[in-house]
């Protein structure tokens, strides 16, 4: 499970930026400001589909696509 485990703590180290990148404001109107956030939550909704791809492969069950 250790591969899990290593994506779980990346996942929470985004999600971690990602709120520290909030705390200190952001304006949306802001070219720059958009991509930053919408690339970071990419990456952070494919962590997580990464995730849930991993363990339904531990469970047992073959992911047919991404």
């Amino acid at each position: 499970m250790g591969v899990l485990k290593s994506m779980l703590e990346h996942l929470a180290e985004i999600t971690k930026k990602i709120d520290e990148a909030v705390s200190k404001g952001y304006n949306l109107s802001d070219w720059g400001d958009q991509m930053k956030f919408l690339h970071a939550l990419q990456i952070q909704a494919q962590t997580l589909l990464g995730i849930v791809q991993r363990s339904c492969s531990l469970l047992g069950y073959a992911p047919r696509t991404y």
